[in-house]
Parts: C-alpha cells; structure tokens; sequence
C-alpha cells in the first residue's frame, strides 16, 4: 500500500496514512485484527523482517488507513533499535509497503459476541483489556468501536494501559476522550508508568506494575463467566499478566 500521509507524534512515533486504491473503499479489518508488514533483506546474509500492526483509524474511514507506529531507538532492549520501525522511518510520502492480512486469533464482532480461533466463541457483558506499550493498538480498537458504535450489550469495559512514562503512551488524546466523556460512563481508562521520575498529575494516571490492587483500584471487572479479557503487549508484561490473573480468581475461560 502506499503512503499518502506520514506525521511525526514524537521523538520516536509516527502516524502512517495508507491509502486505498478506491477513496470509497473501507478497510474492512476485523476488530482486534492486525496487517503484517513487510520489509525486504537490506543487505547479504540479511533476513526479510515482518511484524503485526494494527490501525487506529475506525472501520467506517474510507479511502485510507491509519497506523501509529513506534520507531524504537537504540537502547538496552532494542540494541539495534526495532528494525521494521527503523525501516518505516525512512520511508516518505508516495512509498509503498508490502503488506498481508488480516490475521488475529481473536476478533471482536460487536453486540458482546468474540470470535476465537482456539476456542469457542464467547459471548460477554463485561470487557477487561490490559496494554503494554505499543501492544495499544488492538485494544484500542475494541473500545473505540464500543464507544463509537454505541454497543449497549457490553455495560462495562476497564483498561489498564501500561507504560515506561508519560512520553509513551501512544494515542493518549483519543484514549483520554472516551475515558472523560460522561455518556460512556461503562467506558474507563487506566494509565500506569512503570519509569517515571515526575509526578503524575492527571486522574486516571498511577504508576507501578499491573497488580491486583490496581485491577481493584481501577474498576477492572470481577472475575465472570460473561467477561472476557484481552492482554497485548510485550512477551514478558503478557506473562506476567496472565500469571497475576490466574492468580485472582479469573480463569483460562475468561481470556480470550
């Protein structure tokens, strides 16, 4: 697909716009799905490189797409930074990336209803969503078709966003605007730093790993059999995640 926008979020995030080969077209991705991108072998003895990404723009965009993609730097854990992110960063305006999909082992179909590809569907009341970093995405994607469609069936759903500090969180503004519109009141946000030297100042910010008394603290649901519960993040925040809620009450069954 080519790229008709790309915009700066911060240091080392950007948005990506797609564009379509029709202005009508809808992307038609199913919600919580992913594209996996391609990037060729840069060099001999290289290995092509493909990662998931998931949009951010909502199903009824038509004409193009929307992907908000952090560029990892050097650092300790990316050494060599994140090649797929570096590989992005050069790319500009009228460049095309090869891309394929949609994949996802699960998929929100709306009215409560998840579609499982290991498991049974699961029909829900209640929706539980755990992010770490740039593992937002996905998630997003549930709650703000919940919040755009107006879906009654779900009367709550609670998220827990983790990350290092503020600079960070990925598409803040929009996760903040559900979080503080009084007509969603079903429809909450947390944010968690695990790094950060200042204060938080805001309401819905803490700091500290995800912990039971945080589930608690900030509304996340009882365990239920009509909840269901979605982690995305890196491997170890997955762990452990899964781990504390096994932990607590809350089942394999509940996971989706």
């Amino acid at each position: 697909m080519e790229i008709s926008a790309k915009v700066q979020l911060s240091p080392d995030t950007y948005r990506f716009t797609f564009k379509f080969n029709d202005p009508e077209w809808l992307m038609g991705l199913p919600l919580a799905n992913h594209m996996i991108f391609f990037m060729p072998a840069q060099g001999e003895g290289q290995d092509p490189v493909a990662r998931k990404y998931t949009p951010v723009s909502p199903m009824t965009q038509k004409g193009t797409i929307d992907y908000v993609i952090k560029c990892y730097p050097n650092c300790e854990e990316f050494p060599n930074g994140g090649k797929m992110g570096h590989y992005l960063k050069t790319k500009e305006v009228g460049d095309k990336i090869k891309m394929e999909g949609p994949v996802g082992r699960a998929t929100y179909k709306g009215n409560g209803l998840f579609k499982i590809k290991t498991k049974s569907d699961k029909n829900v009341t209640k929706i539980g969503l755990l992010a770490g970093g740039s593992g937002i995405t996905p998630l997003f994607s549930v709650m703000d078709a919940l919040y755009r469609g107006k879906d009654s069936t779900v009367t709550q759903c609670t998220m827990i966003y983790s990350n290092k500090t503020e600079a960070d969180i990925l598409i803040r503004e929009q996760l903040d605007a559900i979080n503080a519109d009084a007509s969603a009141p079903h429809l909450k946000v947390t944010h968690t730093l695990t790094r950060a030297a200042e204060d938080v100042a805001a309401e819905n910010v803490t700091r500290g790993r995800v912990n039971i008394e945080m589930l608690r603290s900030s509304g996340f649901p009882e365990p239920a059999e009509d909840l269901g519960i979605m982690i995305c993040g890196p491997k170890g925040f997955n762990e452990a995640c899964k781990a504390l809620l096994l932990a607590n009450g809350y089942t394999e069954s509940m996971l989706v």
